[in-house]
């Protein structure tokens, strides 16, 4: 009779850890399930990034040229003796430089 209790408790206590796997394994399936879907998000995201990536350096340049060629017409207005009057002269600063601008900027004439 022992024995049998023993096996008893020993069934009843598998049980209660299958049941507590069961619990498990039923979360890491649910968790699987939504890889797919969380990797193709990934995924969209990483395009994204790839694509602003190469769209940043060209709209970079195009604002260090913009500034570059309203630097130049600022200093033409500044020569001209008609203008000169009207317009104030600018303050010191640094030149704006871009994080993304790579090349030395251009000579415009």
């Amino acid at each position: 009779e022992a024995l049998l209790a023993d096996a008893r408790a020993a069934v009843a206590e598998l049980h209660g850890g299958l049941r507590a796997a069961s619990a498990t394994v039923e979360n890491v399936r649910a968790a699987t399930q939504a890889l797919p879907a969380l990797a193709e998000d990934v995924r969209r995201i990483i395009r994204r990034l790839d694509e602003a990536s190469r769209v940043l350096p060209e709209s970079a340049e195009e604002v260090r040229a913009v500034l570059e060629e309203a630097g130049v017409v600022l200093r033409a207005i500044e020569k001209l003796p008609v203008l000169r009057s009207y317009v104030e002269p600018p303050e010191e600063t640094e030149p704006l430089v871009l994080p993304a601008m790579t090349s030395p900027p251009s000579d415009h004439p």
